[in-house]
This record gives structure tokens, C-alpha cells and sequence, in this order.
């Protein structure tokens, strides 16, 4: 009878515990994440604080990669869109905007690129991101370039919006690494990054590929009515290259052509 009673003690000993280790693994827990919050990211959402902004410290909201090194001094070319550090307004599929101060996309690996207040470069999965503002760096409040992902062929990529209204001229790069020969003298692989550029026009809700950058090309997408002739022949545009048909399309756009 004793040895049963002993042996009741010892199981309450045990459970009271492992209690205690449960209480303990929660207060760690807890604290290890209050310390990796601490990149101070400004983020807007509509459900947010009294006037829509806080102060939101949880770089997880990014699906940060942190400690990602970024090394890419043996590869010739670059993987970057831009490859200056840009401010920047991301907007996530959640409805969230976050704000960053250097910014920059990896179209290699589609991260995302950020410098946290220490200047360490860290790594963000782009998968929760809608599209991206770059801003000009003198003057914040200057859109410089807009960044969206589309579905194309099944995939989904950034595309450059180079032009905004009923019709916009996209412009897709995608970036891939070449392995090339032994270099005997360098005693390593030649590697290069090797760009696509593909452009495509979004009319409504249809994406379809622009052949090439011609005028015979756009005449598939748009109508060319003589106010549009007479202002192709009063700028001497021959639709021949990028800027002459962003040119075109925002003249279009503004005059609901």
C-alpha cells in the first residue's frame, strides 16, 4: 500500500513538472519572437489602427529569408531589375503596403531585395506580392516605374506597366544563368546572366503577345483612326522602338481612341 502511494507522489511530481517545462517553452517562444521583430517596416492596411497606419515589426509578413547571402561577384550581368537600390511601396495580395527605403528585384529568383536600418541585404519571397511602386530616390512621392505580376502561358511573373489606361504595354524580362565553358586561366566556369525581353499588350482583361515593336504588330491590338495617324505623322512616330510606342499608347489612352 505504501509502495502505491510512493508511487501516486511520484506521478503528480512528474506531471507538475512537465507542466512547468510547457510554461517555460511558451515564455521562449514568446520572447524569441518579440526579439526577431525588429525591422520596423511601415505598413498601411484598412483594418489597421485608427487611421489606417501602424508601425508593424514582424519582417515574417514578407516571408523574410533572413541572413540570405547575396553573392554574385563571379556571375557577369546582373539578375536585378534595376540594379540601384530604389525607395519602393509594395503592395501584398493581403491588402497590406509596406514601404521600403532600398529596394531592389531579383528577377533570377524573384525575391525581393531589402536593406534593413543595420544595412544588412536580406531576402523576401515575392509569392504574397500584388505589385510594386519603385520611386524616384530624390523625390519619394514620383512613381518612376510600376511592377505587376500577370498570369501568362500558365506562369506568373512581374511584367513592367510602361504604359497606364485601357491599354498598357507590358514588358516582361526573364533572367536565367548561363553555365559556360571551363576557363583554365580563372581555374572556374564562366557564368552570365541571360535576359528575355518579351512585351505584350493588356487590353481589358486580355493579354496577348506583341509580336515585335512595330506598327504592323500594334495594328493587331488597336485601331489606328486618323487622329492617331495625324499624330503619328505630326511626331514623325514609326512605332519602331519601345519609347516611340509607349509615346503612342499614352496618346491613345488619353484620347480614349
Amino acid at each position: 500500500m505504501v509502495a502505491k502511494i510512493g508511487d501516486h507522489f511520484f506521478s503528480i511530481k512528474i506531471i507538475t513538472t512537465m507542466r512547468k517545462l510547457i510554461v517555460f517553452a511558451w515564455v521562449c517562444l514568446f520572447v524569441t519572437n518579440a526579439v526577431a521583430q525588429n525591422l520596423n517596416l511601415d505598413v498601411n492596411g484598412s483594418a489597421i489602427g485608427a487611421n489606417g497606419v501602424v508601425r508593424f515589426n514582424d519582417p515574417s509578413l514578407m516571408g523574410e529569408k533572413r541572413g540570405v547571402k547575396v553573392d554574385y561577384s563571379d556571375v557577369r550581368g546582373s539578375c536585378f531589375l534595376n540594379s540601384k537600390w530604389s525607395p519602393a511601396i509594395v503592395h501584398l495580395r493581403s491588402k497590406a503596403t509596406i514601404k521600403f527605403s532600398k529596394l531592389r528585384l531579383n528577377l533570377y529568383t524573384n525575391d525581393i531585395h531589402y536593406l534593413d536600418p543595420t544595412g544588412l541585404e536580406l531576402a523576401a519571397d515575392s509569392k504574397i506580392v500584388n505589385d510594386i511602386l519603385v520611386l524616384d530616390p530624390d523625390d519619394s512621392a514620383k512613381i518612376v516605374s510600376r511592377v505587376k505580376k500577370y498570369i501568362v502561358d500558365g506562369k506568373e511573373s512581374f511584367f513592367l506597366e510602361l504604359t497606364q489606361g485601357r491599354v498598357v504595354l507590358l514588358k516582361r524580362t526573364l533572367v536565367t544563368l548561363f553555365k559556360g565553358d571551363y576557363d583554365v586561366s580563372r581555374a572556374k566556369n564562366d557564368f552570365r546572366f541571360v535576359r528575355k525581353i518579351d512585351y505584350y499588350i493588356k487590353s481589358d482583361t486580355k493579354i496577348s503577345l506583341l509580336e515585335s515593336l512595330s506598327r504592323e504588330s500594334l495594328s493587331s491590338h488597336v485601331l489606328f483612326d486618323e487622329k492617331g495617324q495625324n499624330w503619328l505623322e505630326k511626331n514623325k512616330n514609326k512605332l519602331k522602338n519601345e519609347d516611340q510606342i509607349v509615346d503612342f499608347l499614352d496618346f491613345y489612352n488619353s484620347e480614349g481612341l
